[in-house]
């Protein structure tokens, strides 16, 4: 995981994902409970990481949710859908999880240095690894991105303006990068 030092609390809980991309919405998980990673105010930031209780495989990992939240400026005009089928022309499914390389850690470091959110103000900061298909054409189609099917770890900030569309602010921004390099794949800002 790439965290220093034993966690706080260690707790098996009924999880419920709200966007679980690919992955099943709940079941049963261990909740790890960090005090502090090294981000946001110069204490850190609280970090809780989350297992499979059954197969003990990592499901993601997020900062507290902060106590007030920005809510963007209309509603959205849907929801998501629970499994979340299909997102930019991409096919999400569970990671192949003897193939991750890149620690939580590393994923929300590069994170921070593609987008510079203060931890220490979001609403809150939610990873998780997921294995991509392509389902785009595989020539270069209106600038759709190519490329063989991969481990990614989706980065959702969200309840913070992000930025602003017609005159409505934003408050969720998804940051997506291959695992591994953790190089950048492409970011996008929603309701």
């Amino acid at each position: 995981m790439g965290i220093d030092g034993p966690p706080v609390s260690v707790r098996r809980v009924e999880l419920r994902d709200e966007r679980p991309f690919g992955e099943e919405a709940e079941r049963a998980a261990w909740l790890v409970r960090y005090a502090s990673v090294p981000y946001g105010p110069p204490e850190g930031v609280p970090f809780n990481v989350v297992f499979d209780a059954e197969s003990e495989n990592l499901i993601g990992a997020f900062t507290d949710a902060a106590t007030s939240w920005a809510h963007p400026g209309i509603s959205p005009l849907g929801t998501l859908s629970a499994d979340q089928s299909e997102i930019w022309g991409e096919r999400p499914f569970p990671a192949r999880y003897g193939e991750l390389r890149s620690t939580v850690l590393q994923v929300l470091d590069a994170f921070v240095l593609a987008e510079h959110p203060d931890l220490g103000k979001v609403g809150q900061v939610i990873l998780r690894p997921r294995f991509f298909l392509n389902t785009w054409p595989k020539k270069e189609l209106h600038g759709a991105s190519t490329y063989e099917p991969a481990n990614m770890w989706i980065v959702e900030q969200l309840g913070t303006p992000v930025g602003e569309h017609y005159g409505v602010f934003l408050t969720t921004l998804t940051a997506v990068f291959f695992d591994a390099d953790r190089s950048w794949k492409q970011t996008g800002l929603g309701f």
